[in-house]
C-alpha cells in the first residue's frame, strides 16, 4: 500500500474507490462499498455490476502475491481490464473513517473501530511541538541509539488519528520517580487542550536489529519490554 499526505491525518495509508464513492465521500456521505478481488479497490454497486465484478473469484491481495507465475498472468489477463476500466481516486483511509464514524453516528449505529474524535492530529502540529519543548525544558532525555541519527532525543510523538491517539514512546527512562515527572508534565499540558486523548508508554530500550543482505543491510526494530503505559481515552 502507498502512502498519502493528508492535511488533516499526515502521513497516511490510501484506499483507492471508484469516482462514484469518491463523490460521495465528498459530501461526507458513507456509501455502500463493494471490492474489486484482488486489488482492493472499492466500488459502487453500479460499477460492480457493469464491469461483471460478481464473475470473478474472490481473492486477496495477499493471496495474490503467492500465485505461481502462471496464474498470476492469468489473473492479469481477467481482471487487470476491470481495473483499468474504472474511474478511480485515491482517499485517505482516516479521512474515509471520519466519514464512517459521522454517519454511524447520525444512524445511531457503532462504527467498524474503536474510535478517538478527541486526540490530536497532524493539523495540530503546532500544539504537538509546544508540547515537545514543554518536555525537552523540564527534562534531560537520554538519545536515540538508531545509527542513522544519535542525535535525537529518545522519545518519539506520533501524530493522531480518528482510529488511534495521538502517542508518545519514551526509552531508557526506567526510573518511577522520572517517569512520573513526565506524566505529571503531560497532564498538566493538556489541562488546557480540548483534545485530550492519548497514549504514552515507557519502554526499557531501543532494540534496534541489524541483518546483513547480499544487496546491504536491513534496520529493523524487535520486540521491546514496556514498562509502563498510560491510556487516555
Amino acid at each position: 500500500m502507498g502512502i498519502i499526505l493528508c492535511e488533516t491525518h499526515g502521513s497516511q495509508g490510501f484506499r483507492e474507490v471508484c469516482v462514484h464513492i469518491w463523490n460521495e465521500l465528498a459530501k461526507k456521505n458513507f456509501p455502500i462499498m463493494r471490492t474489486l478481488p484482488g486489488y482492493n479497490v472499492k466500488i459502487c454497486n453500479k460499477c460492480y455490476q457493469e464491469n461483471n465484478v460478481g464473475e470473478l473469484q474472490k481473492i486477496t491481495f495477499d493471496e495474490l502475491l503467492d500465485l505461481p507465475d502462471e496464474e498470476f498472468i492469468k489473473f492479469k489477463e481477467k481482471y487487470s481490464p476491470k481495473y483499468k476500466n474504472l474511474d478511480r481516486r485515491c482517499k485517505c483511509i482516516e479521512c474515509i473513517r471520519q466519514i464512517e464514524l459521522i454517519n454511524t453516528i447520525k444512524n445511531g449505529e457503532d462504527p467498524s473501530f474503536e474510535p478517538f474524535e478527541n486526540t490530536l492530529m497532524y493539523k495540530d502540529t503546532k500544539i504537538i511541538e509546544q508540547l515537545r519543548e514543554v518536555l525537552t525544558s523540564h527534562f534531560e532525555f537520554p538519545k536515540s541509539q538508531n545509527n542513522y541519527n544519535k542525535s535525537v532525543d529518545a522519545f518519539f510523538m506520533r501524530s493522531g488519528g480518528v482510529s488511534y491517539p495521538f502517542s508518545i514512546k519514551f526509552y531508557y527512562i526506567t526510573e518511577k520517580k522520572d517517569q512520573n515527572k513526565l506524566l505529571k508534565l503531560i497532564d498538566g499540558f493538556f489541562e488546557t487542550i480540548p483534545q485530550k486523548q492519548r497514549h504514552i508508554s515507557f519502554y526499557e530500550f531501543e532494540n534496534w536489529i541489524t541483518e546483513e543482505l547480499e544487496i546491504g543491510i536491513r534496520r529493523y526494530k524487535g520486540e521491546e519490554k514496556l514498562l509502563l503505559e498510560n491510556m487516555i481515552k
